[in-house]
């Protein structure tokens, strides 16, 4: 094996360690519903928490959810209104959920005993297995008519939660504009021509 190197093996588990990769994104919209008169959106207020573990997380990133998605909008070309006059309302919302895997190999150790007593088989020592704990987070951007009060179209993304604070702002705009890119831009109104 003399074509591994060493330093490869290194840059492969750093790699593994620190990178979890973009989030999967889907999107579905209502097919009755008909996007293209849409002109105008408002950003709903936000939910006051978000992660049972990480209470303040909702306060923290409001700013960059708001700025985010209020950019996104103005670039697709809607403009911001009133939640009265709005033809959509966006509302942004999330979920911090814990997990643990554990994955066991099946082996036991030789230090580990099994043997017989009063007729019954016993064993006891160690078992091997892996145990992984992690947050997974999912944000979810639904847009709804606001008129009708119906929702029209959702997009998501799941990913494990940023490693430290300083990558939450950076995790949650670039997972908002992946959700965003595929809304479709508004739709330019014609003049009314004068004949």
């Amino acid at each position: 094996m003399k074509w591994f190197h060493p330093c490869a093996a290194a840059a492969l588990v750093l790699w593994l360690a620190g990178c979890t990769g973009p989030a999967k994104v889907r999107t579905t919209q209502d097919p009755q519903a008909d996007l293209s008169p849409y002109q105008t959106f408002v950003l709903l207020p936000l939910p006051d928490q978000i992660s049972e573990t990480d209470p303040d997380l909702a306060l923290r990133v409001a700013p960059v959810i708001t700025d985010t998605v209020t950019q996104a909008f103005e670039r697709k070309g809607y403009k911001p209104a009133s939640q009265r006059a709005a033809d959509i309302a966006v509302y942004v919302r999330g979920k911090i959920v814990p997990h643990v895997d554990v994955t066991t190999w099946g082996y036991l150790p030789y230090y580990g005993r099994m043997g017989w007593t009063k007729g019954y088989p016993y064993a006891y020592g160690y078992n091997l297995a892996d145990t992984h704990t992690f947050e997974e987070g999912t944000l979810i951007v639904e847009v709804y008519d606001n008129h009708t009060k119906k929702m029209v179209w959702v997009g998501w993304a799941t990913s494990p939660k940023a490693p430290n604070r300083a990558h939450e702002a950076v995790q949650i705009s670039d997972t908002l504009q992946r959700v965003l890119a595929s809304y479709p831009a508004a739709v330019p109104t014609k003049p009314a021509s004068n004949e």
